[in-house]
């Protein structure tokens, strides 16, 4: 296969909009959504009853009509089990019914015309029609004439995505046509773009300052559905070393529309006597009218404007209008506690990597994602540095993208058919990334037992090994849950697998050893394995 058959891309694909971008000739250029002159695309899929499936704009815009139908915001359930907390949230601003399916969150799709039932989809399903779309905006980006070529990607990833997120992330690429490269933590894709803008700037004008000593930064990742944190050192053309990772894949800009949603009905109710949290459940167009309205009012917000929030209640007998005000004082104050969750995963972050880093040692704050746009998040991150550090505040929405298409087409090279394909002229190590979270094994009473630490290189250049006993006379086999997280605690920390180690040899307890072996790849998926030594 010849190279002009193929596209490397990058891919951040987001909770409330996913775009891609594509890195030739040193130009990062973005990609545009077929047919439209956007450069990203609502998260949003459509599904009908005839098979069609309509994704992005024109979904969210019909979103109304199709209530029962339209799914948004499904990133925030992919492989998370059915009784986490967040479903619950979740299915509280969605209109498609979330059901239990073998403890997993499925969506249950409904007719518009006739209420019959079309189908169910499971969160990753949303993930790979979204997938097929952005793979056709690339496809026809006019990067190339060719009409079917294979494209190459790099997906990003909060962070702290669990290692079922990630692989389900990863097989709904697969399931949409991609060969994924690699999957990329968004704030490290940020970090890349930034520090391949510094070196153009250089290049442009060469009387920049240039650093030749290494410089440390902090990215603040504040999206629609997750906040990242990362540390990461770079200079001039040496790869950015990523020092570790924090956040909360739980904690983002939806967050704060469900807070004044909240609001909203709570004032309706007690101003006007009209319940519209009994409404909305009843009639989901208004559920949908309400939602946008809040999302308005947060973006609006984010300028620093006084506005009032006008609520839609046409559904109702009488033809009054109703007007909550929310000012940017009360929106402060109804978002407090969002707010205090920033800080709170700030304070964890510097508390994880106390041995690495301290917040003196941090030269440089990057903001990204849409939510670091709203002012008082800007003030409460200048405050949490006592206004000491600068923050360079990106214009640019789509980064990680970029940063994305950047590493895909740094990686050297790929197997095609079993053969090698040169890419580029660039160095391959152009980042050196680190294991996000610790990735251990139960052991007695409930302990966790840490194999890999996180912050540990990766891809692991070899196995990491840990050996356990048996316990009990004559013991057949030997079961290892899987778990990751920060605390000593299992009960604290979440299960991704078990291993199981059976026909071991029948001895006195303490006399056969198993080994459990882990490996990380490029990634941050991990590979496990255990044998009898």
């Amino acid at each position: 296969m010849s190279k002009e058959k193929i596209i490397y891309a990058g891919i951040d694909l987001g909770t409330c909009f996913s775009s891609s971008s594509i890195y030739e000739n040193d130009i990062v250029q973005l990609v545009k959504t077929k047919g439209m002159a956007k450069e990203n695309k609502p998260s949003v899929v459509r599904y009908d009853k005839d098979g069609s499936i309509l994704v992005g704009y024109e979904a969210k815009i019909q979103a109304y009509k199709y209530t029962k139908q339209t799914i948004f915001n499904s990133k925030r359930l992919i492989g998370i089990s059915y009784d986490d907390k967040i479903v619950e949230k979740v299915a509280q601003n969605s209109t498609v019914e979330i059901i239990n399916k073998d403890n997993f969150p499925v969506y249950r799709l409904v007719n518009k015309s006739d209420g019959s039932e079309i189908g169910f989809k499971k969160p990753s399903d949303v993930s790979v029609d979204i997938l097929k779309s952005i793979r056709e905006d690339i496809v026809h980006s006019g990067a190339l004439d060719n009409e079917n070529p294979e494209v190459y990607c790099v997906i990003t990833v909060p962070a702290y995505f669990t290692q079922e997120q990630r692989a389900e992330t990863k097989t709904a690429a697969e399931e949409a046509n991609l060969h994924v490269l690699a999957l990329l933590n968004e704030p490290s894709a940020a970090i890349i773009y930034y520090a391949y803008k510094k070196r153009v700037d250089r290049g442009v004008n060469p009387q920049s300052p240039s650093e030749s000593s290494s410089k440390t930064y902090l990215v603040c990742d504040i999206g629609g559905g997750t906040t990242d944190l990362t540390v990461a050192k770079f200079s001039n053309d040496e790869p950015v070393k990523i020092i570790g990772y924090g956040g909360d894949t739980f904690l983002g800009g939806e967050d704060i529309t469900s807070a004044i949603m909240d609001y909203v009905v709570e004032q309706t109710k007690e101003q006007f006597n009209v319940d519209l949290g009994v409404l909305s459940e009843k009639k989901p167009k208004l559920k949908h009218q309400l939602y946008n309205k809040c999302e308005e009012a947060k973006i609006r917000l984010s300028g620093g404007k006084r506005m009032s929030v006008e609520v839609d209640i046409s559904d109702l007998d009488d033809d009054d209008e109703y007007f909550i005000e929310l000012t940017g004082e009360k929106f402060v104050e109804i978002c407090k506690d969002i707010f205090d969750r920033i800080i709170i995963c700030l304070d964890n972050f510097f508390e994880k990597l106390k041995d690495k880093i301290e917040k003196k040692d941090i030269d440089c704050v990057i903001m990204v994602g849409g939510s670091s746009n709203i002012p008082s998040i800007i003030d409460l991150v200048k405050n949490y540095f006592n206004g000491e550090v600068p923050l360079d505040h990106s214009s640019d929405t789509e980064v990680v993208a970029r940063g994305a298409s950047i590493y895909a087409n740094s990686l050297e090279s790929v197997n095609i058919n079993d053969t090698p394909i040169k890419k580029s002229n660039m160095t391959k190590n152009i980042i050196e990334d680190v294991v996000s979270m610790n990735l251990g094994v139960e052991s007695g009473g409930l302990s966790f037992s840490c194999i890999i630490p996180s912050g540990t290189r990766i891809p692991t250049t070899k196995p990491f090994e840990c050996a356990f006993y048996t316990s009990v006379d004559y013991q057949s086999q030997l079961s290892f849950n899987i778990f990751e997280g920060d605390s000593f605690c299992v009960l604290f920390n979440k299960m991704i697998g078990s291993l199981v180690v059976p026909n071991i040899t029948l001895e006195l307890a303490g006399k056969i050893c198993v080994n459990v072996m882990f490996e990380i790849d490029e990634s941050n998926i991990l590979h496990a394995t255990a044998y009898e030594k």
